[in-house]
């Protein structure tokens, strides 16, 4: 990130602990209701599972693949919007 504003980036990093809070919440609702592992979610999505978890973490900062590949393993789309 160039922009060394203390204040955006604080906003750039909450905004992506939100999303990364939703998706993890989404993913985990839907592995549950279809009954798969962790293990499981991650050898239909192609990844590792650390690369699962690690999704999920807000102190990461993962490939947006990552997060497309998770959703298309569980028979789901990822949508992006602006506001």
């Amino acid at each position: 990130m160039k922009n060394q504003n203390p204040e955006w980036r604080a906003a750039v990093e909450r905004e992506k602990d939100a999303i990364l809070v939703q998706f993890g919440a989404d993913v985990e609702a839907i592995r549950q209701t279809q009954r798969l592992t962790v293990a499981e979610l991650a050898k239909r999505a192609g990844l590792s599972k650390r690369a699962v978890v690690y999704s999920r973490k807000t102190q990461g900062d993962p490939k947006l693949s990552t997060l497309i590949a998770q959703f298309r393993a569980l028979g789901r789309r990822l949508v992006v919007t602006c506001e």
